[in-house]
């Protein structure tokens, strides 16, 4: 991320810090204006004060999948895939900030693990949701943020490199709400507009497990690449 270096005179009193009335200052702010300053709210505070953090997830009443063995190859449906629908010539990109995965019904086998991708290129479009997604804004207002979570949606262009988060040993029923992974994404990955990210929930057969899906993401304008 480019970073502008602006010089700015500031006019105040003396006060914490002893700075002098008069003095300069040089203040550096990012390539969407926001002064780069020590860090006051906590992390994501910011974002989600202006309602630009989301979650979809896969919700009650919906057709649950079944874990795979191995990671798959491009070109083949990917269980799950979140998708950026907002226009091509747009600035606004998804980043992932956590991904999860939970337990539905059955029993997971020991070794549980959630394997992310951004496929290289642009996806092929889809308007719609999988059934019984739901979405929700982190401060609960009632815009969208246009993207769509869906299942088995074939990935397009060169094969991306999977990133695995292991969950360990996990041996659970969905019972007793034990079975599952939350992954924390950390702002790593961005989806342009047309664009997607990838999910499968990879784990051994177990007694017919079957998992649902979500992420949380934000919702911002980016110059990229």
């Amino acid at each position: 991320m480019s970073v502008i270096s602006v010089e700015q005179r500031i006019m105040e009193r003396i006060a914490w810090g002893q700075v002098a009335l008069g003095s300069e200052r040089r203040v550096n702010m990012n390539d969407q204006g926001h002064a780069l300053v020590s860090q006051g709210l906590p992390p994501l505070a910011e974002l989600a004060r202006n309602g630009k953090i989301f979650t979809k997830m896969v919700g009650n009443g919906a057709t649950f999948k079944a874990p795979l063995t191995a990671i798959p190859a491009i070109a083949t449906a990917a269980t799950w895939f979140l998708f950026n629908d907002n226009d091509a010539t747009s600035k606004a990109c998804l980043i992932p900030l956590r991904a999860f995965a939970y337990l539905a019904s059955g029993t997971v086998a020991a070794g549980l693990a959630l394997a992310v991708q951004i496929p290289k290129g642009a996806q092929t479009r889809f308007t719609a949701d999988y059934a019984a997604v739901v979405e929700s804004s982190s401060i609960g207002l009632s815009t969208t943020s246009g993207a769509w979570l869906g299942n088995a949606k074939t990935m397009i262009g060169a094969q991306g490199a999977w990133e695995l988060f292991w969950n360990g040993d996990n041996a659970a029923t969905a019972t007793i709400m034990g079975g599952g992974i939350t992954v924390d994404l950390l702002g790593e990955r961005i989806i342009k507009p047309q664009y997607g990210m990838a999910l499968e929930v990879i784990s051994g057969a177990g007694t017919t497990p079957l998992f649902g899906v979500g992420v949380t993401f934000a919702v911002c304008d980016l110059d990229v690449a």
